[in-house]
C-alpha cells in the first residue's frame, strides 16, 4: 500500500502542462479576451457570429483601407485596430490557437508590457506594408502578428538554448499556409514576419556585440524603432496618393 500511495502521491505533484505553459503570461491571456470581446461585439452588432463584420459599426471603422485616412489622418488608428477584428470563427479560432501557442514563451522572456508593445508595433508593421503593397484590399486578423512572433520565439529559442528546428518547421507550415489558401493576406503575413525577423535581428546584434546601452533600453529600443518606421512609412504612403495641395 506504501509504494501505490507514494505513486499516486507522486501523480499528484506532477505541474499541470497547461498551468505551466500559460504560467506568468497573463498578457497573451488578455490579448485572448480582447479578439474574442471584439468578436462578439462585431458579431452582436451585425446580428451574426458567421459574418460578424458584415454590418458592424466598430468594424466599418476598425477594418485596415487606405482610402478613409485619405480623407482623415484619425482614420489612421485602423493600422492598431484591424488586427483584433476576424471574419468568421474558423479565422478568430486559427488565430487564438496561434496567439496561446507562441505568446507564452515569449511574453515569459520579455516581460508582459514588452510582449504587449511587441504585439501593437508588429500590428502596425503588417498595415504598413499591406498599405504599400495591396493598398486596395480591406484587410482585418491578428495574423500578421502571429507572423512576427515567429521571429521572436526564434529568438526565444536561440537565447535559452533551444533547437531552431521546431521554430523554422512552423514558419513554413505557415508560409505554405499562407500561400495556398485563397483570400489570405500575403502581404500583411509578410510584413508581419519581416518585423518580427527585425527585432529578433536587432536583440541578437546587441546580444553580439554587448551593447552598453542599460538592460530596459535595450529591450525597447528595437520596438520604438520599428514603430517610428512604420508610423513614418504610413504616414508617406498616406501623402503619396493624396492630390497635389491636399495634407
Amino acid at each position: 500500500m506504501s509504494n501505490i500511495n507514494a505513486g499516486y502521491a507522486g501523480y499528484a505533484r506532477r505541474p499541470n502542462p497547461w498551468a505551466v505553459h500559460f504560467e506568468n503570461a497573463p498578457m497573451v491571456l488578455a490579448l485572448t479576451a480582447v479578439l474574442v470581446g471584439m468578436y462578439l461585439l462585431t458579431a452582436v452588432q451585425s446580428f451574426s457570429l458567421a459574418a460578424p463584420l458584415s454590418n458592424s459599426a466598430v468594424a466599418e471603422r476598425g477594418m485596415l483601407a487606405l482610402w478613409p485616412m485619405l480623407q482623415n489622418y484619425t482614420e489612421t488608428t485602423r493600422v492598431l485596430t484591424a488586427s483584433f477584428l476576424h471574419l468568421d470563427p474558423g479565422h478568430l479560432a486559427s488565430n487564438t490557437v496561434m496567439l496561446l501557442f507562441l505568446g507564452p514563451p515569449i511574453e515569459r522572456f520579455f516581460g508582459r508590457w514588452v510582449f504587449l508593445a511587441q504585439t501593437l508595433v508588429l500590428a502596425v508593421a503588417w498595415s504598413a506594408c499591406v498599405l504599400w503593397m495591396d493598398p486596395s484590399a480591406l484587410t482585418v486578423g491578428f495574423s500578421g502578428v502571429i507572423f512576427g512572433y515567429i521571429g521572436l520565439q526564434g529568438y526565444v529559442a536561440l537565447r535559452q538554448g533551444l533547437s531552431l528546428v521546431p521554430t523554422l518547421v512552423f514558419m513554413a507550415l505557415n508560409i505554405i499556409f499562407t500561400v495556398i489558401t485563397p483570400g489570405v493576406s500575403l502581404w500583411g503575413h509578410i510584413g508581419g514576419g519581416i518585423a518580427g525577423a527585425v527585432l529578433a535581428a536587432a536583440y541578437g546584434a546587441q546580444d553580439q556585440f554587448r551593447s552598453g546601452l542599460p538592460a530596459a533600453m535595450r529591450t525597447v529600443a528595437p520596438i520604438v524603432t520599428l514603430a517610428v518606421v512604420s508610423i513614418a512609412t504610413i504616414m508617406v504612403r498616406i501623402s503619396s496618393v493624396l492630390p497635389a495641395g491636399v495634407q
